[in-house]
């Protein structure tokens, strides 16, 4: 018994992991994208693009320390960094 209960605890942690591994994937191509594109527009949107990137980095400083991110936050948080660039 306690050895399917280590194995459960373990295959949970293994698919959260690759998940994660996969937001952070999700997460850093978007901040990269405005990254690209904010040396294209004008600074006051350059501004706007840098402060959604921050954002974006702070999942990934969350998501990297262990913390739980809702896929959700993640989606909503490309989302925004999409819309108007």
């Amino acid at each position: 018994m306690r050895t399917n209960l280590m194995t459960i605890a373990g295959s949970a942690f293994a698919g959260s992991s690759s998940a994660s591994q996969q937001e952070l994937e999700r997460l850093e191509k978007a901040k990269n994208r405005l990254a690209t594109g904010s040396r294209s527009v004008k600074p006051n949107q350059a501004m706007r693009m840098q402060g959604e990137a921050d954002k974006l980095q702070g999942l990934i400083d969350e998501i990297e320390s262990g913390k739980q991110v809702d896929s959700g936050t993640v989606d909503r948080a490309i989302k925004r960094s999409q819309q108007g660039y």
